[in-house]
């Protein structure tokens, strides 16, 4: 079950590092490949977010112990790196008027998320 959570790992991992190099700590709009880096990972991240979200919360595991472990697992296995590259790019200006579009799923929401709604069924 957690190699369905794969996807989301790796969207949040850390930028090549030429991309990395060309990102502007100074608020000024990033230029178009760097941006357009940035964009796509929040972009895979939030798909992906929402369709495990759609199914695994109708998933039931009536067990409350088991139900809790899942979630645990699967907050361990996400939430660093998430909470990293979230941390490290949602004040960046990669887009010029839609960036709440991509800034969807805060680190605190995916784990209110995890913590309530994965495995409710």
């Amino acid at each position: 079950y957690l190699a369905c959570w794969a996807p989301l790992v790796d969207a949040a991992a850390p930028l090549d590092a030429r991309t990395a190099a060309a990102v502007a700590r100074d608020g000024s709009l990033l230029a178009q490949e760097p941006g357009r880096a940035i964009k796509a990972r929040f972009r895979v991240f939030n798909d992906a977010f929402d369709a495990l979200r759609r199914a695994q919360a109708r998933w039931a595991v009536p067990d409350p112990a088991l139900r809790a472990e899942l979630r645990a697992e699967i907050g361990a296995a996400v939430l660093p790196a998430w909470g990293r590259f979230y941390a490290e790019y949602s004040e960046v200006r990669f887009s010029k008027k839609n960036a709440k579009e991509y800034l969807r799923w805060s680190p605190d929401a995916v784990r209110r998320v995890i913590d309530a709604e994965l495995f409710a069924g």
